[in-house]
């Protein structure tokens, strides 16, 4: 066994083997503890032969580890357990629990090197037995610098009321491994269990933080790398937690714990070393905070269900694919998955997420998936190169939501593919169905070059409404692609809004209405629509629009209506330009138009649809009361009276200095 460890630690074995020979035969006198210290001096299991007299002694001498958790246990006072050499302590029976409060067990004086990275020299070996590693139930205890490996049970359990405990930490090594272990690395249970804190650890690794390599060792706890049951206000961060069988970091029933900068899904050289489900779980009511970590490579990045809301900010999630048919809604969620919860998701950078990776079935929102989590936030986060699904149909290239009652607001979503090429994918960007109850509030989104299907067809190649009601308001959807709807494509949605949006470069039209049976009826007020190729707004049956004070630029049709489809619109004081033809379709009214004057962008061919000055769009339009501000959230109106498109001009004009030469 030694020779074993040895040589998985690459290390000089001659040596190194002599002196833990000589320790175990003939290790200095037992220590006695005065009250602060125990020192093993060897790597036998062996009782002590007097528990509580504060002599770490067996009938042989020695003091083991049993002997000194014992010691610990009935003497008065904090007790600390400390290792004369690099022991490799194998374990038959299960060690007594930490009982006494302050105790700390530190290996930190022995530390080696393999593979030419660090690694802590004291391990703790349960050979696959059917009980725990180190249990503790005390309160202000702390564990540095160990290997925890291959216990049946828990590799670290707290129970019972633990509170303020330490398992490893930042310090020079402190960090303890706990891999290998048949049932979870760590497990935090118990309401009472309250204030721990998990730092620094390596969980569900080689102890050098590497992947698993080729053979018969396994280093994967086989259920979570942290759990957390019932407990509240632990601490688990920088950690690095990641080939463990099920979730890196599992919690339920637990409020108010922290999860900070963690890296869960890769080995300490950022290789793929997946956590076998999710990075993280969130279940039955838990509250946590999610910041600052980077998860990725795992079968997805985030689960949250079971009435949970947690606040999950500023993480980097990446590289899932969450098509496993063993998941939770297998084919939905790359990045992360809510299920009948509430989370607030901001600040993030969620990329190169997969839903789905074949034709079975359709995917489900390669960043992000919502079912049913209605007052759900989404808010300043890059939802960037997701894909629903790379083989088949997909909705929601970046997110999918199905319900109604969410804010997505102030968010970068682009580059997202809803589905592979030749499909009727739906949802570049973004993809809600079903919102019947309270509107969604899309808002002050940059929403760009999201494709519905890969080769540029299907239907809402930036956002796609289906049988729900939002507010679109103040956003730049500007160059997606679809073979209808570039921009939105609103489909049986029985009333949506849609005010002071940029809507420009969107191949496949601006704005795509149809209902069946229908009616659908939409209000678009203060739009810069322009250069969307066919039509700046199209309806193609059961559908009824009434729009005010939008400019619609560049298309071959202005706004296009099918005839005899049950289509209707009204649209008052547009600014037409550069169409082949402003309005088609004898079912349009149009009044107070503006034709045949260019409203005068600021820059557009990079985006800038902004007015400059001397635009026929500035104090054009008719007072809309209820929208008092413009895109950039100016107000309105600045001048006379309001202006026409999405963006209320506000001119500054400089002084005019003279200088006499």
């Amino acid at each position: 066994m030694k020779a074993k460890l040895l040589l998985s630690l690459g290390l000089a074995a001659l040596p190194l083997a002599l002196a833990l020979g000589l320790l175990a035969l003939n290790g200095p006198p037992a220590a006695r503890a005065a009250g602060e210290t125990f020192i093993v001096n060897s790597n036998a299991d062996v009782s002590d032969a007097s528990p509580g007299n504060c002599v770490c002694q067996t009938s042989t001498g020695v003091c083991t580890l049993r002997a000194a958790i014992q010691e610990a246990n009935a003497c008065a006072g904090p007790q600390t357990i400390k290792f004369g050499g690099p022991w490799l302590i194998t374990l038959t029976t299960a060690l007594p629990a930490l009982t006494d409060n302050g105790t700390v067990i530190n290996g930190s004086d022995w530390w080696g090197v393999g593979s030419g990275l660090g690694l802590p020299m004291v391990w703790l070996d349960g050979e696959g037995r059917a009980f725990n590693g180190l249990v503790i139930t005390a309160s202000n205890c702390a564990v540095y610098g160990l290997v925890v490996k291959s216990f049946g049970g828990h590799g670290v359990y707290l129970h019972s009321g633990a509170q303020n405990n330490r398992i490893g930490g930042t310090g020079t090594h402190q960090r303890v491994v706990i891999s290998g272990n048949g049932q979870n690395g760590v497990r935090i249970e118990g309401a009472n269990t309250i204030n721990n804190t998990v730092e620094g650890c390596y969980i569900g690794t080689e102890p050098e933080g590497t992947a698993n390599p080729p053979g018969p060792a396994d280093w994967s706890n086989g259920w979570h790398g942290v759990s957390i049951w019932e407990g509240g206000s632990n601490f688990i961060r920088d950690n690095l937690i990641a080939g463990n069988g099920w979730s890196g970091i599992a919690v339920d029933y637990a409020a108010k714990d922290l999860f900070q900068n963690n890296h869960i899904g890769m080995d300490v050289r950022g290789q793929p070393l997946g956590n076998g489900f999710y990075g993280i779980h969130i279940a039955h009511s838990a509250m946590p905070v999610i910041v600052s970590n980077t998860i990725a490579f795992n079968g997805r990045g985030i689960h949250v269900e079971g009435n949970s809301s947690p606040w999950i900010y500023s993480n980097l999630i990446y590289g899932h694919n969450a098509s496993r048919g063993s998941l939770n809604r297998s084919g939905s969620g790359g990045g992360i998955l809510c299920d009948n919860s509430s989370p607030i998701i901001s600040s993030n950078v969620i990329t190169n997420n997969v839903a789905h990776t074949g034709t079975d079935k359709s995917g489900y929102g390669g960043g992000i998936a919502l079912w049913y989590c209605d007052g759900s936030r989404i808010s300043g986060s890059r939802i960037v190169s997701n894909t629903a699904n790379t083989a088949g149909e997909g909705y929601g290239g970046g997110l999918f939501a199905e319900g109604g009652g969410i804010t997505i607001t102030a968010n970068t979503i682009m580059s997202n593919t809803a589905g592979a090429p030749t499909t009727d994918s739906r949802g570049g960007g973004l993809d809600l169905q079903y919102g019947y109850g309270s509107n969604a509030l899309i808002a002050g989104n940059v929403i760009r070059g999201n494709l519905a299907a890969a080769d540029g067809k299907g239907y809402g190649g930036g956002l796609r409404l289906f049988y729900s009601k939002a507010i679109v308001d103040s956003n730049v959807i500007i160059g997606n692609r679809a073979t209808y709807g570039g921009g939105i494509d609103t489909t049986n949605s029985a009333f949506f809004t849609a005010t002071n949006n940029f809507l420009a470069q969107n191949s496949g039209g601006g704005v795509y209405c149809w209902a069946l049976p229908g009616p659908s009826y939409g209000l678009l007020v203060h739009n810069t629509i322009a250069q969307d190729g066919l039509a700046g707004v199209w309806l193609m049956q059961n559908s009824s629009l009434t729009l005010t004070n939008n400019i619609i630029v560049s298309h071959t049709t202005g706004i296009y209506a099918r005839s005899g489809f049950t289509n209707s619109v009204l649209a008052d004081y547009t600014l037409f330009y550069g169409n082949t033809h402003d309005t088609e379709g004898s079912i349009i009214t149009s009044t107070h138009a503006i034709t045949g004057r260019d409203p005068l962008f600021l820059d557009p061919a990079t985006g800038n649809y902004h007015l400059r000055a001397g635009s026929p769009a500035v104090d054009a339009g008719i007072t809309v009361p209820w929208l008092a501000e413009d895109i950039d959230g100016d107000p309105r109106p600045i001048g006379a009276g309001y202006d026409i498109g999405a963006d209320e001009a506000r001119f500054v004009y400089l002084p005019l200095v003279l200088r006499n030469d």
